[in-house]
């Protein structure tokens, strides 16, 4: 597999993106839209998570694998923790 990122699809944030946002890990095969905004971000991530356009992420957020946020969704962990378990979409 060529790791370049020539031909890569850029729609989505990449797993170094999402740890600089604040995630301590992400899963593999994760996919964030570059147009989800996420404030003040902690926690993690699982695999096979998508997060679609227009989404809000803020605070202590912990997503579970195969998690999906449906575009204009948004979650909050601002106030208290937040985990979304596997195999939830919203």
């Amino acid at each position: 597999m060529d790791m370049s990122m020539e031909g890569l699809n850029t729609d989505w944030l990449t797993a170094d993106e999402l740890r600089e946002a604040g995630f301590s890990s992400v899963g593999e095969h994760t996919l964030v839209s570059r147009k989800c905004s996420l404030y003040a971000i902690t926690g993690s991530i699982g695999s096979h998570v998508r997060v679609d356009d227009f989404c809000i992420l803020k605070g202590n957020i912990t997503l579970d694998d195969y998690v999906h946020i449906a575009a204009f969704g948004m979650i909050s962990g601002i106030h208290a923790p937040v985990t979304i378990g596997r195999h939830v979409g919203i």
